[in-house]
């Protein structure tokens, strides 16, 4: 049996759906958990003993005194829950070891289950255990603000123990996210014709749910949906102060671009559009190599290479390890790849070196 999936980039209204499903079929067709990072972990594991599940507990619950924060957290981010399952929602579905729970819950089912699968997670996932898709849309202003609140995990561990967070000075409000995922899911959608699939508009599901709910029972032919409308409140629109929003060079009018193409499931369109050149995603998703730390970068290692001198230091000590003479090197950023277009030619690079 194969799996109705519920997917969107994160913070488009994708855990509100799964709400309205386990409503409409039933909590015992979900594969997931509500707040998966708090309650998978409350699971006695395959090889854990008595003793050894007893201890992990009163280790991360008890003992953590940041365990109630971050649950705390985790209910004010979605106090409706995010009916996911850690192991596969950003991963994907597909067979691996890792997977084998899941797996076998779906070929032993004989009813559909319900999945939850962030945008980044689709791309990722073989159709072969995907019967039809509910994809989330919703405007990239409001999925940028509510990403404020999402961590983001891209460190670099110095010498000392110390970290540096590579997004440490970056705006989080900002449409990035919106715009590399639904590129994907779109190429996603292309590339698999045959897993019929529905777009379901975050406002459609707020400002109009009985239509928008008869619409989805309509998709599914499956469930009983009459009360499913009571779970959609107006409150739920909170993401709406814009006012920390910056001009990110073109990134809004083309997060806008890509949020129109969706909505009416032009993909062929999108995946045209994004392969413009001189897109400003497309320029940020590019890295290189760094002719003097020896590797490669992208940019928001690049600007934190020219902003931080610790974490400078550190990709300096890293070529002087490998033997490359950097002091002669020029900077790739500042001669090809700079998101202002405002460059300098490589020997001016070399000769106005600031590694030194």
């Amino acid at each position: 049996m194969k799996t109705y999936i519920v997917s969107g980039t994160a913070r488009s209204g994708t855990s509100l759906m799964m709400s309205i499903l386990i409503n409409a079929l039933g909590e015992h067709r979900l594969i997931g958990y509500k707040f998966p990072q708090f309650e998978k972990y409350l699971e006695k594991l395959e090889n854990e003993t008595d003793e050894e599940y007893k201890i992990r507990i009163f280790n991360e619950e008890i003992a953590n005194p940041l365990f109630q924060e971050k649950k705390n957290k985790s209910y004010e981010m979605n106090p409706m829950g995010f009916w996911e399952d850690p192991s596969c929602v950003v991963s994907g579905l597909y067979y691996n070891p890792n997977k084998l729970n899941i797996i076998n819950k779906i070929n032993s089912s004989k009813t559909p289950l319900i999945l939850k699968l962030d945008g980044r997670g689709l791309p990722k996932s073989n159709p072969q255990y995907i019967d039809k898709v509910i994809f989330m849309l919703r405007n990239p202003h409001e999925v940028a603000k509510s990403q404020e609140n999402l961590i983001r995990d891209s460190k670099y561990i110095m010498e000392d123990g110390s970290e540096i967070d590579l997004f440490e000075n970056l705006k989080p409000n900002t449409p990035e996210m919106f715009i590399n995922t639904n590129i994907n899911c779109a190429k996603w959608f292309l590339e698999n014709p045959d897993v019929n699939h529905i777009t379901i508009l975050y406002d459609d599901l707020l400002e109009n749910p009985k239509e928008t709910i008869n619409k989805i029972h309509n998709f599914l032919s499956d469930g009983d949906f009459t009360e499913s409308y009571k779970l959609i409140k107006k409150k739920l629109r909170r993401s709406i102060d814009f006012s920390t929003e910056y001009d990110d060079y073109d990134l809004w009018k083309e997060a806008e671009l890509v949020y129109q193409f969706m909505q009416y499931e032009d993909y062929e369109e999108l995946i045209k559009y994004s392969n413009n050149k001189n897109l400003e995603f497309v320029k940020r998703n590019k890295n290189w190599i760094c002719s003097r730390y020896g590797q490669r970068v992208f940019y928001k290692t690049c600007e934190q290479c020219i902003n931080n001198k610790k974490f400078r230091n550190k990709l300096k000590e890293h070529a002087e390890r490998i033997k490359n003479d950097w002091t002669n090197k020029p900077c790739s950023y500042e001669c090809a790849y700079k998101l202002d277009g405002k460059l300098i030619s490589i020997e001016e690079s070399i000769k106005t070196n600031f590694w030194k």
